[in-house]
């Protein structure tokens, strides 16, 4: 009897985007609306179909994305201000792994769909929706560790699921390596130890991202969109 091997990877994958997209509300990025004929769609200018050249104009005149304009908001100035109080009073958590920073943690405040995703979203510039306020709102930002911030850097949450991905597997591949050594060096050791932590980080993001509660990150974000 033939058996089709399943790729649960992937069906996983697929599954970890879908759910953490909709438990956060940023239901935009999914969004499939009404596929329009005559008229410009949210659904067919994010596939690059435009019914009106003075969309697509008004889109390729967006203007390049500006890290500083995004990042010296006001609301993100005061989540980073109401952050550094939490930090101080030990009641902080890093948004993806549900862990309380430590008083000598390095945390950042996240976008969770990245700030120049939000900049360059054909839909966005459709609705006339002002990206720094979007991409501002309180539920699109959270507070993570300095070094899983900058490995997420601009990624879309998509991709950096798949960074997550395949740093979990290098990581494994390069324990593998040195636990397979009938001895070590002190150097060795001492990296053996560094990717065993990296590695526990890796599974504490995994399980951070499954089990947010999406309840508290339902976002205004995007409703004037859909």
């Amino acid at each position: 009897m033939n058996v089709e091997k399943f790729d649960w990877t992937e069906e996983l994958h697929q599954t970890m985007v879908k759910s953490l997209v909709t438990s956060f509300g940023l239901d935009f990025l999914l969004l499939n609306d009404r596929k329009g004929g005559d008229v410009d769609t949210i659904h067919n200018v994010r596939n690059g179909i435009y019914a009106t050249e003075a969309e697509r104009q008004r889109y390729e005149g967006r203007g390049e994305y500006d890290s500083h304009h995004y990042h010296s908001h006001e609301n993100y100035i005061a989540t980073n201000r109401e952050g550094k109080r939490a930090h101080q009073a030990g009641t902080l958590t890093d948004a993806y792994t549900g862990e309380v920073f430590a008083s000598d943690d390095k945390k950042n405040l996240d976008h969770i769909i990245s700030a120049k995703e939000i900049h360059d979203d054909p839909g966005r510039i459709l609705a006339e929706r002002d990206g720094a306020e979007l991409a501002n709102d309180a539920s699109n930002l959270a507070f993570t560790h300095e070094s899983l911030n900058k490995s997420k850097k601009a990624d879309s949450m998509d991709a950096f699921i798949c960074t997550l991905q395949k740093n979990r597997e290098d990581t494994l591949r390069q324990i593998a390596e040195l636990e397979s050594q009938a001895t070590l060096t002190e150097k060795e050791k001492k990296r053996l130890i560094s990717l065993r932590k990296k590695l526990m980080q890796i599974l504490s993001v995994w399980k951070g991202l499954i089990n947010m509660p999406g309840k508290n990150m339902r976002p205004r974000l995007i409703r004037a969109i859909t």
